[in-house]
């Protein structure tokens, strides 16, 4: 049997996929999940169905699915119930207008595109917005977009009402799939489709695994849709329960289990090929899936959900275990994977590459379990594409990187002698599993309140500090129950800190996070601090030392030197939506384990520090006094003093070190020139998708680097941002 497989096209070329399968003549397609909704429109009976269930007095709002059942976790106590509720389908908008003569597709067409482009945003400011980010996606203008779009309507006595929709594709890709292959297009949907996007995986050609399985010739193919709400959470708009997991898998084998057998299953199974890191560090696979594989042991399971290991093998006995995800980054390849099963149920793979211009093969990565830590995705500060590039380049593991050595890494991967000498010890450093010094580290002589912040999400407010005094072990936590209290538990915090004027503000970021936020915050209430030093802890042990820990995170770091946290289920981001799920519910207090979770955060500091000490090899030299002289919170001033300093001849390490910032955030700086960005315009070759991007990067730089000014604010093409203003031209 001939199997092509893919899953997670969120942004890959269909049409180009589809070129390439078609050549290979497969018996079968399957499909792992996830944006399904890009394959093919909905069929006019369901848009029908949405018109009835969609209501609004008049202009345009974005669809609301159908009701359906979900599971959610209240974070705060851990507790799981079931909900039913209903999201938005970003690429239906409903309308309620009125036309005054007589009514056609093209009239209400134009109707709409006028509201579009002359109404001003502020009415149907979701609608409007959304049509106008499809436009640029599609890299066309709201009319020609409307002009190609789908109707539905119906008339009124004063208004017509309906629904526009923008498939991305006109054609059924799925039913195409299906066309090719001998037995069809079979597949699941992920934890990010609406379940509403079921029904295109229904009709000739096509077939939903989840709702019932495929026998084909002696070999049984069963599915498993969305997320499961494991331990590590459950992310995404359909979730099940591990019990509601177990049950399905169990009723799709009942009346299989002598058959030879075959799982596709969005989430893969809870320690393989599940290592995730974009919402916490942590496996997010299903432990019933697993179960169901050491039970049933079927030939070959087929997952995705998880992008980092995306085009990784491995093992559960002798099941074979395939992830097939694509990256979502923009213009990323699309991961395909040929499968053949022979007879004897041995199995063959060959991957490829398809992207626009090209088709790739390569080799796979093959993970035991256990072994996620060998790759070269997990070397500190190798970001996914540089070590995809790596990958291609033959570079697929840590052994293969320490095996080379740095002076072949120059030459093989293009690099600075210094960028592949720190490569190399960052590899040797995880495959020997010891720790490297690199440099002396230097450390303020005074005592240390250690820090650290809680805040909402989007990083607006706070509403959790707490402060260990070193030497004393006083612990101090300052807690606001409502987003309201923020200005009172930092004057609290403010006045706490008056005991301790001769101290050093010791925090873990490597960014300056919590300096910079903390002083945000005062300057917006107008409150002062006393105390102006501050040392990032995070990024002096960066400069002095690399760790046999692929992660500098705290947590890990903490947990290298044998720190034990309370709560190894909570990170940064649970305990922030935690908090937003009792406000919502206006819940009084947060449960206990959140106020040790947060004393964790701050005690592990101590630890740490002490531990620094008794590395073999490392020179900590305690005795120098940070400069009493601290940088502007004001961006263009930051600019304009760390420029004086350095024509004064201040090198950029001294001035990385004086004011405890990385070099990056201080070259940063000292090439900026905000003064010549003025009115002034900017040309793009391929305007709307260009565009796009150098909207979202601005946004992104502006709030890492001036907290004051980064909202952007637009109107025809002109961003205010701040004081300064861009006018993008085509």
């Amino acid at each position: 049997m001939k199997i092509v497989a893919f899953s997670d096209y969120r942004v890959q070329d269909i049409p180009k996929t589809f070129e390439f399968v078609s050549k290979q003549k497969p018996d079968l397609i399957l499909y792992a999940g996830d944006d399904v909704h890009r394959f093919a429109p909905l069929p006019k009976q369901q848009l029908e169905k949405l018109l009835v269930e969609n209501k609004t007095r008049e202009g345009l709002q974005i669809c609301q699915s159908p009701f359906f059942d979900s599971w959610t976790r209240n974070l705060s106590d851990n507790s799981v119930r079931k909900v039913s509720w209903t999201t938005q389908l970003t690429d239906c908008i409903f309308f309620n207008i009125s036309i005054s003569d007589k009514i056609s597709e093209e009239k209400i067409k134009s109707k709409i595109s006028n509201l579009v482009t002359k109404t001003k945003t502020k009415n149907f400011p979701n609608a409007i917005t959304r049509i106008k980010h499809i436009a640029e996606e599609r890299e066309t203008n709201v009319p020609q977009l409307i002009k190609k779009s789908t109707l539905v309507y119906k008339k009124t006595k004063s208004t017509v009402k309906g629904i526009i929709y923008f498939p991305e594709y006109a054609e059924d890709y799925i039913q195409k799939f299906g066309s090719i292959a001998k037995h069809g297009f079979l597949g699941v949907i992920g934890n990010d489709d609406n379940p509403i996007y079921k029904s295109l995986l229904v009709g000739k050609g096509k077939h939903d695994l989840h709702e019932s399985a495929k026998t084909i010739q002696n070999t049984v193919i069963l599915g498993q849709e969305s997320d499961s709400l494991s331990e590590a959470g459950g992310i995404g708009i359909k979730i099940y329960s591990e019990s509601e997991v177990e049950k399905h898998l169990n009723s799709l084998i009942k009346n299989n289990s002598k058959k030879n057998s075959i799982l596709v299953s969005h989430t893969p199974p809870f320690g393989i090929l599940d290592h995730a890191v974009r919402f916490g560090d942590r496996h997010i696979g299903s432990p019933m899936v697993r179960k169901f594989i050491a039970k049933n042991k079927p030939i070959l399971v087929l997952c995705g959900h998880v992008h980092s290991h995306g085009g990784c093998m491995s093992k559960i006995g002798k099941t074979t275990v395939i992830n097939l995800a694509s990256h979502d980054y923009e213009n990323s390849a699309g991961r395909v994977c040929i499968i053949e099963i022979s007879k004897d149920m041995k199995i063959k793979t060959k991957w490829v590459l398809v992207s626009q211009d090209k088709i790739i093969s390569y080799t796979p990565r093959f993970l035991n379990e256990g072994e996620s830590l060998n790759s070269v995705f997990n070397l500190h500060g190798i970001g996914i594409k540089k070590a995809e590039k790596m990958e291609m380049d033959g570079f697929r593991t840590i052994d293969d990187i320490v095996d080379v050595g740095k002076e072949k890494l120059e030459k093989l991967l293009n690099l600075t002698p210094k960028s592949a000498e720190k490569l190399f010890l960052k590899a040797q450093s995880l495959k020997e599993g010891k720790i490297i010094p690199i440099s002396e580290m230097v450390i303020p002589k005074s005592k240390f309140l250690f820090i650290d912040i809680e805040t909402d999400l989007v990083q607006s407010y706070i509403w959790f500090i707490s402060i260990y005094v070193e030497g004393k072990k006083i612990l101090k936590q300052f807690y606001a129950r409502k987003p309201d209290n923020e200005e009172k538990i930092l004057n609290d915090f403010v006045n706490f800190c008056k005991k301790y004027q001769d101290h050093v503000f010791c925090y873990y970021s490597g960014s300056g996070f919590d300096e910079r936020i903390i002083k945000q915050r005062l300057n917006h209430h107008g409150i002062d601090l006393s105390i102006g030093n501050w040392f990032d802890l995070c990024l002096a042990i960066k400069r002095s030392v690399i760790l046999p820990t692929g992660s500098y995170s705290l947590k890990i770091v903490g947990s290298y030197f044998g720190y034990t946290y309370k709560h190894t289920d909570l990170d940064g981001f649970a305990v922030a939506m935690a908090y937003q799920q009792s406000i919502e519910k206006r819940t009084p207090k947060l449960s206990k384990k959140f106020f040790d979770y947060a004393k964790d955060d701050v005690v592990v500091l101590d630890h740490v520090m002490s531990k620094l000490g008794g590395i073999s090899g490392m020179k900590i030299q305690r005795e120098i006094e940070l400069s009493l002289d601290t940088l502007p919170v004001d961006f263009e001033k930051e600019c304009e003093k760390l420029q004086s300093l350095k024509n004064k001849g201040i090198r950029i390490k001294e001035l990385s070190s004086r004011y405890n910032k990385g070099e990056d955030y201080i070259k940063t700086r000292l090439n900026s020139t905000p003064a010549k960005f003025k009115n002034c315009k900017i040309k793009f070759k391929k305007y709307s998708s260009e565009k796009h991007k150098f909207i979202a990067q601005t946004g992104k730089i502006l709030k890492q680097i001036s907290p004051n000014i980064y909202q952007i604010k637009s109107k025809n093409d002109i961003f205010n941002i701040g004081k300064n203003q861009f006018q993008i031209t085509k």
